[in-house]
């Protein structure tokens, strides 16, 4: 029964870790198209608004 018991345990550890380690994936993976858009963005403003401040035009 003990034997049971652990090898439950141990299924439950190993399919538990497997899945958050494909949810880190996936959320690494939108994380990297967001820093792709924002560097886009940068580059594509760089020279107009100051870093942080887009309410005011670099003169």
């Amino acid at each position: 029964m003990n034997l049971l018991v652990g090898v439950a345990i141990v299924l439950i550890v190993f399919f538990s870790s497997s899945i958050i380690e494909k949810r880190l994936k996936s959320i690494e993976q939108q994380n990297n198209v967001l820093l792709k858009y924002w560097k886009k963005l940068e580059i594509k403003n760089k020279g107009i608004y100051q870093f942080g401040d887009f309410t005011s035009s670099k003169g």
